[in-house]
């Protein structure tokens, strides 16, 4: 009997393993009224999530990498943290740091949720090997920053950077850095940095 009751209990495990790996690969779009473009989206867990960063042009605060329009397309546009709190479209919003951990945790936690969050191509690869499977279809790039204090963009192909909604002190906002090996972390950066954003389904 003890048997058969540990049998059904990795069964269920199984299966409940397996729902969830489903649900995190529900995909879909979304088309911003604003500008008509559209962003495909994942659900991961109960959340709904932008599968790709934001590319919608305001007229200050807001960097395409270099300066140069043809990195928006595939990383989207660097905000500061300020004009990220209001840039997501309607029906959606900047996700907070709590949201940030929901979505790590969902994934296994941050030592494996970055590898599942990094886009299998489009990085510099360390060591030859790419360190990420994007197996939660969140599509993750390493879009770079713009840094403040030298007016320089950096890191582009080798880190991806996003706001959170949640302040760390004054002055400084929560954020998450994901590495070109797969390990994402939760930092407290100037808010006048000029990072990526996802946006989050209200």
């Amino acid at each position: 009997m003890k048997r058969e009751k540990k049998t059904i209990l990795t069964i269920a495990i199984i299966f409940a393993f397996s729902l969830s790996n489903l649900k995190a690969q529900t995909t879909g779009t979304f088309t911003d009224k604003r500008d008509e473009k559209t962003y495909k989206t994942v659900q991961i867990g109960e959340q709904v999530w932008f599968a790709e960063n934001l590319a919608f042009k305001v007229s200050y605060n807001c960097w395409a990498y270099d300066n140069d329009k043809k990195n928006v397309s595939k990383y989207g546009y660097l905000y500061t943290q300020k004009v990220a709190q209001n840039i997501c479209p309607n029906g959606w919003h900047l996700p907070s740091d709590e949201e940030w951990t929901s979505l790590i945790n969902f994934l296994g936690g941050e030592d494996i949720a970055g590898e599942k969050l990094k886009n299998s191509k489009g990085w510099n690869l360390q060591e030859n090997k790419n360190y990420g499977n994007n197996s939660s279809g969140f599509s993750a790039l390493p879009g770079g920053y713009h840094y403040y204090f030298d007016n320089r963009f950096h890191a582009i192909g080798d880190c991806g950077i996003w706001w959170t909604a949640t302040q760390y002190k004054e002055g400084a906002a929560r954020a998450y850095e994901l590495n070109a090996y797969g390990r994402i972390s939760r930092i407290g950066i100037n808010t006048v940095h000029g990072y990526s954003v996802r946006c989050i389904k209200n």
